[in-house]
């Protein structure tokens, strides 16, 4: 009986002390699992920023077509927002999943973690391991992989609103927008399709920049890196009006000039429906548009560039 005691004094006393190195250990146990949580969050943040947002904001996060996001001030809630809605009439689209973007919800929150405590070390090593993976692929399959000129149109934020094919891109607002722009299609904004383009004219562009688009000065964009990307634009073909976009489109303008609003209605549904084009489609709309709200010199003008060729490839603005 007695040695039963002993034994179970012994044993008490080693759950105790059991019990006290555990909770000693318990504050440094929980802030190494809440590092490594953070960690995890910035790794996820840092690959969406690489591979979502660099092409706009630069690829250390110093701006190209948008703003720089080193440093940034905004509140956490208003960038959140913002990514999520996007901004009404800029490039910078809704990006959340309800609103019809491509990130879920805990995507954005690791992005906006990553924002808010940027490390340029981690974003450099999720670069590398995704150079790593991209070049084991092309070696295996090198025919699939881009041009240097192809990798720079998408890298330095061309593709971002002129659309990885650079055949241009339509920015819809998103569902949030449409509560109280229903039906708006006004606020589509549209990149033009590059192909046809002289070089002078690219040039150009992107130098000076226009109230729609950024200059890129040669700190962003060298001589020798646009060179690259005039080459690969001049490689694509040019798009051509189908032979139905163009008499439809034809149609409707002579309506449109004789104030036959129920016939260049019926002609501008035929040119929607004939359209390949994303940058077609959203140009007829705003056609569409126009004439619904009675401005039919601003129509005529806007049919008129897109049979003569000037936005009807896809050359918008």
């Amino acid at each position: 009986m007695k040695n039963q005691m002993i034994i179970g004094i012994i044993l008490t006393l080693i759950i105790i002390i059991f019990i006290g190195v555990y909770w000693a250990n318990e504050p440094a146990r929980q802030e190494a699992a809440r590092q490594e949580l953070f960690q995890e969050k910035m790794e996820l943040g840092a690959r969406t920023y690489a591979t979502q947002c660099a092409r706009c904001h630069g690829i250390n996060g110093d701006g190209l077509a948008g703003p720089p996001l080193t440093g940034n001030r905004l509140p956490e809630e208003a960038l959140t927002r913002i990514i999520q809605r996007g901004i009404p009439h800029t490039v910078m689209t809704a990006w959340s999943a309800e609103e019809d973007g491509p990130l879920r919800d805990s995507e954005i929150r690791h992005l906006i973690t990553f924002i808010n405590s940027w490390d340029d070390d981690l974003l450099d090593s999720v670069r590398e391991e995704s150079a790593r993976e991209s070049g084991e692929a092309a070696a295996a399959e090198p025919d699939k992989f881009a041009s240097t000129g192809e990798s720079l149109f998408n890298g330095k934020g061309c593709a971002a609103c002129h659309g990885n094919n650079a055949l241009g891109r339509v920015v819809k607002p998103g569902p949030s927008c449409l509560s109280c722009h229903t039906g708006d299609l006004r606020s589509l904004e549209i990149a033009p399709a590059l192909p046809g383009h002289s070089a002078e004219e690219i040039t150009e562009k992107v130098r000076e920049g226009s109230k729609e688009m950024p200059s890129f000065d040669e700190d962003k964009i060298t001589e020798d890196e646009l060179g690259e990307i005039i080459a690969f634009i001049e490689d694509i073909p040019v798009p051509e009006i189908s032979g139905d976009l163009e008499a439809s489109l034809s149609e409707a303008l002579e309506a449109v000039r004789n104030e036959e609003i129920f016939w260049a209605g019926l002609q501008l549904e035929e040119a929607l429906t004939a359209a390949e084009l994303d940058v077609q489609k959203a140009q007829i709309e705003k056609v569409i548009e126009n004439v619904a709200d009675g401005n039919l010199a601003e129509a005529a003008e806007q049919l008129e560039a897109m049979v003569s060729g000037e936005e009807g490839d896809g050359h918008a603005h």
